[in-house]
Protein backbone atom coordinates (compact mmCIF):
# COMPACT_ATOMS: atom_id res chain seq x y z
CA UNK A 1 0.00 0.00 0.00
CA UNK A 2 1.15 3.56 -0.33
CA UNK A 3 1.97 6.11 2.44
CA UNK A 4 -0.85 7.83 3.78
CA UNK A 5 -1.27 11.69 2.97
CA UNK A 6 -3.69 14.31 3.23
CA UNK A 7 -2.62 15.24 -0.52
CA UNK A 8 -4.73 12.53 -2.44
CA UNK A 9 -2.01 13.01 -5.37
CA UNK A 10 1.17 12.17 -3.46
CA UNK A 11 1.10 9.06 -3.63
CA UNK A 12 0.51 8.70 -6.94
CA UNK A 13 4.03 9.07 -8.18
CA UNK A 14 5.74 7.27 -5.30
CA UNK A 15 7.79 4.64 -6.86
CA UNK A 16 5.42 1.96 -5.93
CA UNK A 17 2.51 3.20 -8.35
CA UNK A 18 4.45 5.72 -10.44
CA UNK A 19 4.44 3.24 -13.70
CA UNK A 20 0.85 2.64 -13.18
CA UNK A 21 -0.18 5.96 -12.93
CA UNK A 22 1.84 7.38 -16.36
CA UNK A 23 0.48 4.34 -17.85
CA UNK A 24 -3.04 5.15 -17.10
CA UNK A 25 -2.47 8.84 -17.89
CA UNK A 26 -0.91 8.01 -21.12
CA UNK A 27 -3.81 5.73 -21.78
CA UNK A 28 -6.71 8.60 -21.52
CA UNK A 29 -4.87 11.02 -23.06
CA UNK A 30 -4.58 8.76 -26.42
CA UNK A 31 -8.17 7.87 -25.75
CA UNK A 32 -9.39 11.51 -25.90
CA UNK A 33 -6.87 12.61 -28.48
CA UNK A 34 -8.41 10.00 -30.55
CA UNK A 35 -12.02 10.14 -30.07
CA UNK A 36 -12.60 14.04 -29.47
CA UNK A 37 -10.06 13.95 -32.22
CA UNK A 38 -11.88 12.33 -34.43
CA UNK A 39 -15.29 13.65 -33.54
CA UNK A 40 -14.43 16.97 -34.01
CA UNK A 41 -12.71 16.26 -37.56
CA UNK A 42 -15.40 13.64 -38.81
CA UNK A 43 -17.64 16.44 -40.38
CA UNK A 44 -14.79 17.86 -42.51
CA UNK A 45 -13.84 14.06 -43.20
CA UNK A 46 -17.56 13.65 -44.43
CA UNK A 47 -17.93 16.64 -46.16
CA UNK A 48 -14.80 16.25 -48.29
CA UNK A 49 -15.91 12.72 -49.06
CA UNK A 50 -19.17 14.44 -50.96
CA UNK A 51 -21.84 13.67 -48.13
CA UNK A 52 -24.84 16.08 -48.42
CA UNK A 53 -26.82 14.72 -45.96
CA UNK A 54 -24.42 15.85 -43.18
CA UNK A 55 -26.72 15.92 -40.37
CA UNK A 56 -28.38 12.73 -40.73
CA UNK A 57 -24.71 11.23 -41.16
CA UNK A 58 -23.39 12.89 -38.06
CA UNK A 59 -26.96 11.71 -35.91
CA UNK A 60 -25.79 8.17 -37.40
CA UNK A 61 -22.59 8.56 -36.01
CA UNK A 62 -23.29 9.87 -32.94
CA UNK A 63 -25.94 6.73 -32.16
CA UNK A 64 -23.40 4.00 -33.09
CA UNK A 65 -22.18 5.01 -29.60
CA UNK A 66 -25.28 3.20 -28.48
CA UNK A 67 -24.19 -0.43 -29.47
CA UNK A 68 -20.81 0.46 -28.21
CA UNK A 69 -22.09 1.14 -24.86
CA UNK A 70 -24.07 -2.44 -25.05
CA UNK A 71 -21.24 -4.57 -26.00
CA UNK A 72 -19.44 -3.57 -22.97
CA UNK A 73 -22.18 -3.84 -20.57
CA UNK A 74 -21.98 -7.08 -21.69
CA UNK A 75 -18.75 -8.35 -21.81
CA UNK A 76 -16.78 -6.29 -19.18
CA UNK A 77 -17.14 -8.86 -16.91
CA UNK A 78 -16.72 -11.91 -18.84
CA UNK A 79 -13.76 -10.87 -21.03
CA UNK A 80 -11.93 -8.59 -17.91
CA UNK A 81 -11.38 -4.83 -18.47
CA UNK A 82 -7.99 -4.48 -19.58
CA UNK A 83 -8.61 -7.53 -21.99
CA UNK A 84 -11.55 -5.78 -23.30
CA UNK A 85 -9.57 -2.08 -23.11
CA UNK A 86 -7.19 -3.90 -25.69
CA UNK A 87 -9.63 -5.31 -27.77
CA UNK A 88 -11.71 -2.18 -28.13
CA UNK A 89 -8.52 -0.02 -28.70
CA UNK A 90 -7.31 -2.57 -31.34
CA UNK A 91 -10.69 -2.22 -33.10
CA UNK A 92 -10.44 1.37 -33.05
CA UNK A 93 -7.27 1.83 -34.92
CA UNK A 94 -8.62 -1.29 -37.40
CA UNK A 95 -11.62 0.96 -38.07
CA UNK A 96 -9.38 4.17 -38.36
CA UNK A 97 -7.72 2.45 -40.96
CA UNK A 98 -10.44 1.25 -42.88
CA UNK A 99 -12.00 4.55 -42.82
CA UNK A 100 -8.55 6.24 -43.87
CA UNK A 101 -8.17 3.24 -46.82
CA UNK A 102 -12.47 4.35 -47.71
CA UNK A 103 -11.82 7.90 -47.98
CA UNK A 104 -8.55 7.04 -50.29
CA UNK A 105 -10.69 4.77 -52.85
CA UNK A 106 -13.51 7.04 -52.43
CA UNK A 107 -16.19 4.91 -50.76
CA UNK A 108 -18.65 6.86 -48.99
CA UNK A 109 -20.47 4.27 -47.34
CA UNK A 110 -17.36 2.77 -45.88
CA UNK A 111 -16.29 5.54 -44.62
CA UNK A 112 -19.38 5.96 -42.71
CA UNK A 113 -19.28 2.40 -41.71
CA UNK A 114 -15.94 2.40 -40.42
CA UNK A 115 -16.48 5.78 -39.01
CA UNK A 116 -19.50 4.48 -37.03
CA UNK A 117 -17.84 1.34 -35.79
CA UNK A 118 -14.90 3.43 -34.45
CA UNK A 119 -17.31 5.36 -32.58
CA UNK A 120 -18.88 2.19 -31.02
CA UNK A 121 -15.41 0.90 -30.48
CA UNK A 122 -13.96 4.17 -28.95
CA UNK A 123 -17.01 4.54 -26.60
CA UNK A 124 -15.86 0.57 -25.36
CA UNK A 125 -12.91 1.07 -24.75
CA UNK A 126 -13.80 3.88 -22.94
CA UNK A 127 -15.84 2.18 -20.58
CA UNK A 128 -13.63 -0.46 -20.02
CA UNK A 129 -10.73 2.10 -18.95
CA UNK A 130 -13.23 3.94 -16.70
CA UNK A 131 -14.43 0.64 -14.75
CA UNK A 132 -10.35 -0.43 -14.84
CA UNK A 133 -9.08 2.83 -13.51
CA UNK A 134 -10.94 3.29 -9.71
CA UNK A 135 -10.18 -0.78 -9.72
CA UNK A 136 -6.26 0.16 -10.01
CA UNK A 137 -5.02 1.89 -7.53
CA UNK A 138 -5.51 0.76 -3.92
CA UNK A 139 -8.04 2.32 -1.77
CA UNK A 140 -6.23 5.75 -0.15
CA UNK A 141 -5.42 6.93 -3.54
CA UNK A 142 -7.99 5.81 -5.53
CA UNK A 143 -9.77 9.44 -5.93
CA UNK A 144 -6.61 10.92 -6.96
CA UNK A 145 -5.97 8.27 -9.04
CA UNK A 146 -9.18 8.58 -11.14
CA UNK A 147 -8.95 12.35 -11.15
CA UNK A 148 -5.28 12.40 -12.46
CA UNK A 149 -5.79 10.11 -15.27
CA UNK A 150 -9.45 11.53 -16.38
Amino acid sequence: TVPRSTNPFHGLYLPLVRRTTLLLQFTWACLSFSSYGISTWISKMFSSAGIDDFYGVSILFAASQIPGNFVSLLSLDFVGRTAFAMMAMGASAACLGAAAWSSHVSSVAGLVASSCAFQAASVGAWNAVAVATPEIFSTDVRAGGGGACS
